[in-house]
C-alpha cells in the first residue's frame, strides 16, 4: 500500500473485523510464532478455496517459500551466520535466532512435523506476518518497517477489531 497524499499521525489506515482474522484456538496465546495460529493457518491453507477465509488463504498460499532465513538451505544459513557473526542463538548483529526460528519455535516448542511442508510454511508465515499471533488480512500490505522509522501502530480490541494507524506523518 502506498500513500498518494499526506497521512497524518494517528490517522486510521485500516480497521479489520475480528471475524476475518486467522487466530489460535487458544485466546491466551500470543507472540511472534503462536503454535495455535500456525496450526489454524495450515488448516485453512489446506482447505484453500473451501476455507471461509478463502481470499486471504489464496494470498497466503501464493507467497513464495524461503522468505525467512529459517527456511533457507544449510549453506544459505551458514553464509548468513558468517555475515552476521556470533552463533545462531547469540548473533553479533540482530535479529536473534535468524536461522533457527522454525527449529526452536515450530518443531521444538510447537511439536511441528518437519515432514509437513504446508504446516512449516504456515508457521513461517505467522512468524513473519502476524501481529501478536493474529493473521490479519491487509496488515502485511502496510510497510510497518520494523526499524528506525515505525510507520504504523496497531491496536487490537479482543473479539471486536484490529486497527492500523499511522505512527507518524507519512508524506
Amino acid at each position: 500500500i502506498f500513500a498518494n497524499e499526506r497521512i497524518e499521525k494517528g490517522e486510521t489506515l485500516c480497521k479489520v473485523p475480528w471475524q476475518v482474522m486467522l487466530k489460535s484456538d487458544n485466546p491466551n496465546e500470543d507472540g511472534q510464532l503462536c503454535c495455535g495460529t500456525g496450526r489454524a493457518v495450515a488448516r485453512e491453507m489446506r482447505k484453500a478455496e473451501d476455507s471461509e477465509y478463502a481470499p486471504y488463504v489464496t494470498y497466503l498460499n501464493a507467497q513464495s517459500e524461503g522468505q525467512l532465513p529459517s527456511a533457507w538451505s544449510k549453506k544459505g544459513k551458514a553464509l548468513l551466520q558468517e555475515i552476521i557473526g556470533g552463533t545462531p542463538l547469540a548473533p553479533v548483529l540482530p535479529p536473534i535466532e535468524p536461522t533457527e526460528r522454525v527449529d526452536t519455535d515450530w518443531y521444538t516448542r510447537c511439536s511441528g512435523d518437519p515432514s509437513n511442508k504446508l504446516a512449516t510454511k504456515a508457521a513461517l508465515l505467522v512468524a513473519q506476518r502476524s501481529d501478536d499471533g493474529l493473521m490479519i488480512p491487509a496488515y502485511d500490505f502496510y510497510n510497518h518497517r520494523n526499524g528506525m522509522w515505525l510507520n504504523i501502530q496497531t491496536e487490537t480490541v479482543q473479539g471486536t477489531h484490529h486497527i492500523i494507524k499511522a505512527a507518524r506523518i507519512i508524506e
